[in-house]
């Protein structure tokens, strides 16, 4: 129903970002990533200035569709709005890219960001392991 509901919205004005973010936020729930960096991009192309949101649905979208350099300008757009500490999974997901891409001194300090931002995250221990892998990469490489 809320499908429809945001699509009904879209129709009567597609210049409105919030239906697209809301259809991308349920599309995210059933992890359909097409779907979700579809309606992401649709919100990002209204005339809405400040989508944190939207920058944070596109960018993790397109990392979990592979297109890493899609995804890192996203991530990148959206850290520089006024109200990017509003979605904090943008260096979260700027991690994920960087790590993709190898470069994981880069990774280390995105994650330490998001750390900063939400110490109390769900998924705080996971992203703990991950981070000390990355900065045991950075050691690896600096002793080559």
């Amino acid at each position: 129903e809320a499908r429809a509901a945001y699509a009904q919205a879209v129709q009567i004005n597609g210049k409105i970002a919030e239906p697209y973010i809301r259809t991308a936020q349920l599309a995210a729930k059933i992890e359909d990533w097409n779907k979700v960096a579809e309606y992401s991009e649709a919100a990002l192309g209204t005339d809405a200035r400040d989508l944190p949101e939207a920058y944070s649905l596109c960018a993790f979208a397109n990392f979990k569709l592979g297109r890493w350099d899609t995804a890192e300008s996203a991530a990148r757009a959206g850290l520089k709005l006024e109200a990017a500490d509003e979605a904090p999974d943008l260096w979260f997901t700027l991690g994920l890219v960087q790590a993709s891409k190898k470069r994981f001194a880069d990774a280390a300090g995105s994650l330490r960001k998001y750390f900063d931002l939400v110490p109390k995250a769900r998924t705080v221990k996971a992203i703990a392991r991950e981070l000390s892998a990355l900065e045991a990469a950075v050691a690896a490489n600096k002793a080559q």
